[in-house]
């Protein structure tokens, strides 16, 4: 991937569940300006994971919740990341 000076570097931290699709990581770094562009690279780089995140059109699956500075992501194509952001993964828990 190419470096790109415009770009923030942030890191998207994967859940348990998700950790073997992406070979075992806990955190994958990345440049990206958006939370879906962050979330598509690291589907880029694991295949595997790629199919957990995205549905056949593209969009992220509704049981994946993000978060970014705290705050959950309602709108990951339209939210901005900065220098160093930490994109959280969560998925939902199925059960009562």
């Amino acid at each position: 991937m190419e470096e790109r000076d415009d770009v923030p570097r942030v890191t998207v931290e994967l859940p348990a569940s998700l950790r073997p699709h992406a070979g075992g990581r806990e955190r994958a770094p990345v440049e990206a300006a958006t939370v879906h562009e962050a979330l598509r690279r690291v589907g880029e780089r694991h295949a595997a994971l790629a199919s957990h995140l995205f549905d056949d059109a593209g969009r992220i699956r509704s049981h994946v919740h993000v978060f970014v500075r705290g705050r959950r992501v309602d709108d990951p194509e339209a939210t901005s990341l900065e220098e160093g952001d930490e994109v959280r993964l969560v998925p939902s828990i199925a059960g009562g």
